[in-house]
């Protein structure tokens, strides 16, 4: 049953007639679940720590796109099925397919929501392309830009084309406030190290603590701010770079974890997936998302992970991919005349 779910989830059923458990995330595993097992006892949880405090200590995470079954007669713990299975075949010479996809992705992500939805919104890529596809809908929104190394005319360009009722707010990076947003994630963060490596095995990092990361601290200030404002849910731009671009163009990398330098070849399944589509970033990321957001209480949403975006964009042809920087992106943005600070990464 989990292969006909749609969307992010974590879930755990008892079927006492056939006694099993039967576990499973998303596709991706936007939302963590853990299994532990002592002696003639198991549990499962969203975080790790919870089940270090109940005193397990053999533990192991659900991997992403993986349907998991425990027997209640022996404590077997296998891996039964996946969620979903992606096709690699590079066939289709327009964007249209995906951009349809991504509309459709925001949409069912916010409509009859009953929060007030938030992004974090830069001048780049993926958040204006979740700001645009909301200002289309149209659905209100709070939008939050950490000022920095931001392009300030774009964003004042992107607010000015906000939908009916949005809001848009600037957060100042003052060292006082980055003190209070690393110190609210040390009170109520588990630790956790990213495990980001590349494919073409010149580049492992296994020890960088959440807690030290910038993209954290500057997450949380989001968060902080969406939550004094009554925000609960939180569109989140993740999983674009390691899908979309693989942090690279044209062979070249704009980060060491890359994997193929953002240069798609001509037969995808040769590949197919690459360490950052499961793994990697991807899951170092993920868990980011989801542990900063949900320190603050609020629900994480991840529209660029939606199954039929990600299919999409693997359907297109090696040339389309290659063709510009995020160029499904591209082409929607330029498509809507959405002002954006093009060929740039930009991070916190």
């Amino acid at each position: 049953f989990p292969q006909v779910l749609d969307g992010e989830f974590a879930v755990v059923i008892v079927d006492l007639a056939a006694r099993c458990v039967i576990l499973s995330t998303d596709i991706f595993a936007t939302k963590p679940l853990h299994v532990a097992f002592e002696g003639p006892y198991f549990a499962v949880a969203s975080y790790e720590s919870a089940l270090r405090a109940a005193g397990f200590s053999v533990i192991q995470k659900v991997k992403p796109n993986c349907v998991c079954r425990i027997d209640l007669d022996n404590l077997s713990f296998l891996e039964i099925g996946t969620v979903y299975e992606f096709s690699a075949a590079q066939y289709r010479a327009d964007v249209d397919g995906w951009i349809d996809a991504f509309e459709r992705a925001v949409r069912k992500r916010v409509e009859r929501c009953r929060e007030r939805v938030f992004i974090g919104l830069s001048s780049g890529y993926d958040s204006g392309a979740i700001s645009l596809a909301l200002n289309k809908l149209p659905q209100p929104y709070n939008a939050y830009s950490v000022l920095g190394k931001e392009r300030e005319d774009v964003l004042k360009q992107r607010t000015d084309r906000m939908c009916a009722q949005s809001i848009h707010r600037f957060i100042v990076p003052e060292e006082s406030v980055r003190v209070r947003a690393r110190k609210y994630l040390d009170a109520h963060v588990e630790p956790l190290f990213y495990k980001t490596y590349s494919a073409r095995g010149d580049y492992d990092e296994f020890n960088l603590r959440l807690h030290d990361d910038s993209g954290a601290t500057g997450l949380s200030m989001v968060c902080e701010q969406a939550r004094l404002d009554g925000c609960k849910v939180y569109l989140s731009g993740q999983g674009a770079d390691e899908i979309m671009s693989d942090y690279g163009f044209n062979g070249k990398r704009i980060y060491p974890h890359s994997n193929f330098g953002g240069l798609y070849p001509q037969n995808l399944a040769e590949m197919f997936p690459w360490p950052s589509f499961f793994g990697s970033s991807q899951e170092s990321y993920l868990m980011k998302e989801e542990h900063v957001a949900g320190a603050y209480g609020i629900e994480a949403r991840y529209p660029f992970l939606d199954r039929r975006v990600v299919q999409e964009f693997l359907a297109l042809d090696h040339r389309v991919k290659n063709a510009r920087y995020k160029s499904a992106l591209r082409c929607y943005l330029d498509r809507n005349n959405f002002p954006t600070a093009f060929d740039v990464k930009i991070g916190f």
